[in-house]
């Protein structure tokens, strides 16, 4: 039914002992891309509370992060529980006899409730309201007791939130979500605000989904649409020290190689700084399908000794690669379809080891870089705005050393996850 991660006990703060169960309720663990995800996850626990993970799917991933070690929550990967036909059928019927009414309506909700898996959807709706059946079974959740102590937690307002609304409509346990970013923007906004109607409480992480958010739904669920950045490890992402003005700087960028975190612009300011007769060298640690395009380009480019796909790479060891940079740089923007990042876990990450950093002027981003204060902040899609943001922390060590230190203090002020989750915990348990 679901496999237990195992390890050294983490250390339990001084909460209640008659603290909820939480369970987290995402659509593929553990993602290596998702460090938030987990970073969060070890954090709660470390509060004292009780910590399950339902996940519909097994990331088909080869790479984890070693703070997989730290956790103790038991997984249940919908994917691999009760999936003969008699078996699920008899799950079914199990939901049914302890808690008819519910399971009647949540049905009948589901036939009448077509918009709910329209956008940016895996499952159908059927195939949402099987998983939270499942979901109520293997978490006991069907039993009331079980229900009054139990809170889900869906990351993602997609497929995760649709499973944990109907969740809480078949056993009466409350929920509540993280919205991030393609996933807000990308169903139905009718969909959307019934999942912020219902749930008990709606987090976010940046101020224009906070707004969304209130655009979709009534007026009066506002109050609960609550904004809690991504924190950061301020121990494991510190500043390597202070670093002589070097001969050769180099820079590095860090994300899914995919269309919305805009490599090719940040590939393209790279070339016209080479054009120009300035020398920077770029590090690109991630992996996706368009690996093979930007290799492309960067040939094109004439940039083989100066630009590096290398791959993806755990957090730990981006922890200890990136205070060996000079500068960081990620220049995301909002694809035609809306697609877009929320605020991208990895600039807090870089700023917290006291980098300048280039970005652009996108979705959560000036929720935290300040364009001359802490960070350069680009308009998107422009490779030449990127270019003489680059070319000016290159060319000024004074420029670079001031962003750098207030890039830090930033973090520490605003995005610290000790701090951040113990928000965070406080609302998943009652005692915001």
């Amino acid at each position: 039914m679901g496999v237990r991660v195992r390890a050294a006990a983490p250390e339990r703060a001084a909460f209640a002992p008659d603290l909820p169960r939480v369970v987290y309720i995402v659509r593929s663990f553990p993602r290596l891309s998702q460090t938030f995800v987990l970073n969060e996850l070890v954090s709660i626990e470390s509060f004292g509370v009780e910590v399950g993970i339902v996940s519909i799917v097994r990331a088909d991933e080869h790479q984890s992060h070693a703070q997989l070690g730290s956790l103790h929550a038991q997984v249940t990967y919908l994917s691999e529980t009760a999936t003969a036909p008699l078996r699920r059928a008899l799950v079914h019927l199990t939901v049914l006899a302890r808690r008819p009414a519910r399971f009647v309506r949540t049905a009948w909700s589901t036939l009448r409730h077509r918009e709910r898996t329209s956008g940016y959807h895996s499952l159908g709706r059927w195939e949402a309201f099987d998983a939270a059946v499942r979901a109520v079974w293997a978490t006991g959740v069907y039993r009331q007791a079980a229900a009054q102590r139990t809170r889900f937690h869906a990351h993602f307002a997609h497929d995760p939130t649709l499973v944990a609304m109907l969740v809480h409509d078949l056993s009466g346990a409350r929920f509540s979500f993280t919205g991030h970013a393609r996933d807000l923007t990308q169903i139905a906004p009718a969909a959307l605000g019934e999942r912020v109607d219902k749930a008990h409480d709606v987090i976010t992480i940046c101020e224009m989904n906070a707004e969304l958010l209130r655009e979709c739904s009534p007026a009066s669920a506002h109050g609960k649409i609550r904004l809690v950045y991504n924190g950061v490890d301020l121990n494991a992402f510190r500043p390597a020290g202070d670093r002589p003005d070097p001969a050769r700087l180099r820079a590095c960028t860090i994300g899914r190689l995919v269309d919305k975190k805009g490599f090719e612009i940040l590939i393209d300011a790279i070339r016209l700084l080479h054009e120009g007769g300035t020398r920077l060298e770029l590090d690109v640690y991630g992996e996706g399908p368009l690996r093979d395009t930007l290799q492309a380009q960067i040939d094109a480019a004439g940039l083989r000794d100066a630009v590096w796909l290398c791959g993806a790479r755990t957090q730990q060891q981006i922890q200890e690669l990136l205070p060996t940079y000079d500068l960081f740089a990620l220049t995301p923007y909002v694809l035609g379809d809306g697609d877009r990042d929320g605020l991208p876990t990895v600039l807090p990450e870089a700023m917290a080891c006291a980098l300048p950093v280039v970005t652009t002027d996108v979705a959560g981003v000036p929720d935290l870089v300040k364009h001359g204060v802490n960070g350069l902040v680009c308009p998107p899609h422009d490779s030449a705005a990127v270019s003489e943001a680059l070319l000016l922390l290159i060319t000024d060590h004074e420029l670079r050393s001031r962003l750098g230190v207030e890039a830090r203090r930033t973090v520490e002020r605003g995005f610290d996850l000790a701090v951040n989750t113990r928000q965070l915990a406080m609302l998943l348990t009652g005692r915001s």
